[in-house]
């Protein structure tokens, strides 16, 4: 079992391996506070077993965990912060992120976990 196990729920996972994952969006992202333009996010999540909370955070962080296996992000820098419902799916061995442009809508799978989020714009 990869979440709750491998990726402990309820704490914060620099979302991806080895460093935080980064994306960047050539358009405006938005949310409650004044819209953002164009640039590089980190991604993070809090897993937990019914539903996830996903934060794309604006800052860029140089390994993602502290010397005592923290996560390194700064709430301060989230930009976006969605809470969305885990969907069961079939088995999936790598842990993958994609975009279906219906949404736009980051999907994020791995082993029978599917956490799908609108990408505000």
């Amino acid at each position: 079992m990869i979440f709750g196990d491998l990726v402990p729920y309820g704490e914060v996972w620099r979302t991806g391996a080895n460093e935080p994952t980064t994306f960047t969006t050539n358009t405006t992202l938005k949310d409650p506070r004044p819209a953002f333009g164009a640039r590089h996010f980190t991604l993070w999540t809090i897993p937990g077993p019914e539903e996830w909370t996903v934060m794309q955070n604006s800052k860029m962080y140089p390994w993602g965990i502290t010397m005592d296996q923290k996560a390194s992000r700064e709430e301060e820098f989230d930009v976006v912060k969605a809470v969305v419902p885990v969907q069961r799916n079939e088995q999936v061995e790598q842990f993958t992120i994609r975009f279906e442009e219906q949404g736009p809508t980051m999907v994020l799978e791995w082993d029978a976990t599917r956490v799908a989020v609108e990408i505000p714009y």
